[in-house]
């Protein structure tokens, strides 16, 4: 070292190689991305020395360089030697030595052009002061002894206990990244292979020499962002930590956890809303909208849509003024939508109606930003969550249209829907015609007025009562199977083969008669329904939904008035209904 001080002038700077794309620093399936991967830097690092160089003495350690000579006077050269932080793997240390009468402007000029060329790599940072003195990091065990460097005697120093998760530590090393800090050291089991149940996270900061006791100005600088990044760190901490319980719930839904209502409040109040209305019973109908609130969470849970959903055990009272069904969503691996189903009744004056809330945070959220804005005030749907709400309210749209023919058949609670309810149920719905039938007759229709009734028509209608109802609010045009006749329905149809009905006449309009012609299927049927067992397509009407009908006479919808007053030959189709595919 004697010799090398006499006959070499000295120059040393340090480089930072970070990870090489930061493309997709914002997106939340690239958060760790550029924090535990290899370096590109270093390689660009190397090859930015090689091509400045003039030659290699040792591949990735030592470099050389001839210098321009002066006048009248040797050739001069300077060794270039790299080598990688002991504390921080990010972190190299350039030490160029100079031979010759170089001036200390000529070798700072010649630094200056190694770092021109390093800086043409934007995955190598320069840093105006060397830090690798500076660098200390924790031991592994709790156990190890901890000697400080004497330099750290001027540091400032503080830590902070976190909650232990999987993703916190990526999740705060990325936010730092976007926060105007470097990456120098990555090395993640030295975190989560640790038996505490803490995370410790060490700050250190360089005093101010200036000051004859910096380290109890409680005024500094370093107070200042101590107690910022502290406060955001264990913020971003129990966010994870509440994420984490949640999810839970989508491996075993059953399992109830005392902290589910906790968990929720923390991350609703960090998540963008996205809110839908969804349409029920004006009040009256109590247990058809119970009905209604049932089949649409059920089916939220049947594995219908795409996202995996379960419903959340939550004490309803704990989740502040929100009422109702709570349930947690994946609809990425880093995107967590937290669903309320309010079973509050809001009743306007054109529908009634419940809300379907999804409190929607992507992982990167979990970090608290300086941003003040609540964001439970903002209707936005960042995440793409259109098509799921889309899927929900057509599945609601059939669900409310199931509750409306079981409360028609059911008894004990007769339902009070108005013209736009059944119509709203019916929108959802088309029909499909599944029978044909000819009835002759002799034609009256010179003789009687359009409106004037007839043995025939008063016969036929009352035997098409003795299974069908007239839908409330519907004009009559639209019927319903009571509930007497379903079993019996059901009974024939089994016992019933698919045979061409030829033509009944006015004589023949028995109930019987009827009764089979109205549960069998058209001849010229699609192929795919004709080959259908009869009780597989019994048991596949009983479980599609609700029995609504339509009646044809010669090709134009009947109503009960039409049905009672028929006065020719005619030809009576039955159309039963079929649910809208939801898209």
């Amino acid at each position: 070292m004697i010799s090398v001080s006499r006959h070499f002038r000295c120059e040393t700077f340090e480089v930072i190689a970070i990870q090489g794309s930061h493309n997709n620093q914002n997106r939340d399936y690239a958060l760790f991305s550029d924090v535990m991967q290899t370096d590109e830097g270093e390689d660009n690092l190397y090859e930015a020395i090689s091509s400045w160089a003039t030659g290699m003495i040792e591949d990735r350690a030592t470099y050389f360089k001839t210098l321009p000579p002066k006048t009248d006077d040797i050739t001069y050269y300077l060794v270039i030697h790299v080598k990688r932080c002991h504390e921080a793997s990010r972190v190299f240390i350039i030490t160029m030595d100079f031979h010759g009468e170089l001036t200390a402007n000529e070798r700072l000029a010649v630094v200056a052009s190694l770092q021109d060329e390093l800086c043409t790599y934007e995955n190598l940072v320069i840093l105006e002061k060397p830090i690798s003195g500076l660098i200390t990091i924790r031991p592994k065990s709790k156990h190890s002894s901890w000697a400080p460097k004497i330099n750290e005697y001027f540091l400032h120093r503080k830590n902070w206990r976190i909650v232990k998760d999987q993703e916190v530590v990526p999740l705060i090393t990325k936010r730092r990244t976007t926060h105007g800090f470097t990456v120098i050291h990555s090395e993640l089991n030295r975190v989560l292979n640790r038996s505490d149940d803490d995370i410790i996270v060490d700050i250190q900061m360089e005093s101010n020499k200036a000051l004859f006791d910096p380290f109890n100005a409680r005024e500094s600088a370093f107070r200042a962002i101590y107690e910022k990044v502290k406060t955001k760190d264990m913020e971003c901490a129990r966010n994870l930590h509440a994420r984490t319980n949640l999810l839970q719930a989508l491996d075993d839904s059953s399992q109830y956890n005392i902290t589910q209502g906790e968990d929720l409040s923390r991350l609703i109040n960090i998540s963008s809303r996205t809110n839908r209305n969804l349409r029920f019973f004006k009040n009256g109908n109590s247990s058809a909208n119970q009905l209604l609130h049932q089949l649409t969470s059920d089916f939220m849970t049947s594995g219908a849509l795409k996202s995996q959903i379960a419903q959340l055990s939550v004490n309803q009272t704990s989740v502040g003024d929100l009422f109702g069904c709570w349930f947690v969503m994946r609809s990425d691996w880093y995107v967590l939508s937290l669903i309320h189903f309010s079973e509050l009744l809001i009743e306007e004056e054109k529908m009634a109606y419940h809300n379907l809330t999804l409190f929607t945070a992507g992982i990167n959220s979990l970090y608290p930003s300086d941003n003040t804005e609540d964001v439970r005030g903002v209707e936005d749907d960042p995440y793409g969550l259109d098509l799921i709400l889309h899927e929900i309210e057509q599945a609601h749209g059939k669900h409310y249209a199931i509750a409306l023919y079981q409360s028609l058949i059911a008894t004990d609670s007769p339902l009070n829907a108005d013209s736009e309810d059944v119509a709203y149920a019916l929108s959802y719905c088309s029909f499909k015609t599944v029978l044909k039938v000819q009835i002759s007759l002799d034609d009256l229709t010179d003789e009687l007025n359009s409106e004037v009734k007839t043995m025939t028509g008063i016969k036929l209608y009352n035997l098409i009562k003795s299974l069908l109802r007239p839908l409330p609010e519907s004009n009559g045009v639209v019927f319903y199977f009571i509930e007497d006749t379903v079993d019996d329905c059901v009974s024939t149809e089994v016992n019933t083969e698919l045979t061409d009905l030829g033509s009944l006449h006015s004589n023949d309009l028995s109930e019987s008669a009827v009764s089979k012609t109205f549960i069998e299927e058209e001849s010229d049927v699609d192929n795919d329904s004709a080959n259908e067992k009869p009780n597989q397509l019994a048991r596949e009407c009983l479980t599609r939904g609700p029995l609504y009908f339509k009646i044809f006479l010669n090709g134009n919808v009947a109503s009960q008035i039409d049905l009672c007053a028929v006065k020719q030959r005619l030809v009576l189709f039955r159309s039963q209904l079929m649910f809208r595919p939801f898209h």
